[in-house]
């Protein structure tokens, strides 16, 4: 099963009126003037979504992640103009899961769709098709990311069922803070952060602002997020999230 990880391959998925292209390990399927091409107009999404013109060599990871390390990067067009992407792979090191439980685990890496459509689905299913794709034996159980929007951890919570840590009745949901606990760690050493964890779930030392401005869900999530959990993006803190996703199958 681990050809996952170094396959190429481009599925086509319509959702509504967005064509949806998923490529498997992108920064080797791609050539170099396809990433590119991808890479200047996903830099003016970015531009649109967060406020803040990045880094090509900073878009470029987003996108395109490390060669055989199972990256997979969705791209939304509309009327043959991209619209948004998003990017994910399952955990792994060495060329093997990082698993637990005996489940493998789903990285949510960047996603950033233009306003007009937002709301649409896409995120989740372009993912949610991808997933079913795979071998039963390696579909994740488990989902895990970090991020500076409250909003986006509204939406993890609803993809989720609510079965996600941190939650707002502090819920330790089947033992989520546990597998947090184990594999933030990894994550962080791994990506070479100077880290520090508040809270369990609240990481500073990163250094990146991902928005030009506060990002509000307009619920609950804002309270929770910036006065609860004290996330401060403006000095670079991301919340890191687990959760449960087996009710996509």
């Amino acid at each position: 099963m681990k050809e996952v990880l170094t396959e190429t391959a481009l599925k086509r998925l319509k959702i509504g009126q967005v064509d949806c292209e998923i490529i498997t390990n992108p920064h080797k399927a791609l050539s170099e003037k396809e990433k590119q091409q991808i890479l200047s107009l996903a830099n003016q999404v970015l531009y649109c979504t967060t406020g803040i013109d990045r880094p090509v060599k900073q878009v470029e990871s987003f996108l395109f992640g490390i060669e055989d390390k199972g990256r997979v990067l969705c791209l939304f067009n509309s009327q043959e103009n991209l619209v948004g992407f998003a990017s994910f792979h399952l955990l792994n090191k060495d060329g093997e899961f990082i698993t637990y439980k005996g489940r493998t685990i789903l990285h949510a890496g960047s996603g950033h769709i233009l306003p007009k459509f937002q709301g649409s689905g896409l995120w989740i299913k372009s993912t949610k098709y991808y997933l079913n794709s795979l071998p039963e034996q390696i579909r994740p159980k488990y989902i895990e990311g970090l991020t500076q929007s409250p909003r986006f951890l509204r939406l993890i919570t609803l993809i989720t069922n609510g079965r996600v840590y941190p939650n707002l009745e502090d819920k330790n949901i089947e033992n989520l803070k546990n597998l947090q606990s184990k594999i933030l760690p990894k994550i962080l050493k791994e990506k070479d952060f100077l880290e520090k964890i508040r809270k369990g779930c609240v990481v500073s030392g990163i250094n990146e602002k991902v928005y030009s401005s506060q990002i509000l869900s307009r619920s609950i999530y804002d309270d929770f997020f910036y006065s609860q959990l004290k996330v401060k993006p403006e000095k670079g803190e991301f919340l890191h999230f687990v959760g449960i996703i087996d009710n996509l199958y």
